[in-house]
């Protein structure tokens, strides 16, 4: 919507299927396990003290953008 590559009701659909599928997996059995052992990864990786190996300044800018009505 931003740069005329997606319709709104593009991105408001995508929105709506996103959340159809994120409830139906907040009841899946081998997403809950999954999720469980990504935690404890990053609670592992966290107690060592770790940091990203790399620069992740790009992906940080991108995360910030707040798009009103959208995001």
């Amino acid at each position: 919507m931003v740069c005329n590559a997606h319709w709104q009701s593009d991105i408001i659909e995508g929105k709506v299927v996103a959340a159809a599928t994120f409830a139906l997996l907040q009841n899946n059995a081998a997403y809950q396990q999954d999720v469980s052992l990504a935690a404890a990864d990053v609670a592992k990786a966290k107690a060592k003290g770790l940091k990203p190996n790399k620069d992740c300044a790009a992906e940080a800018a991108a995360l910030a953008i707040r798009i009103p009505g959208i995001l």
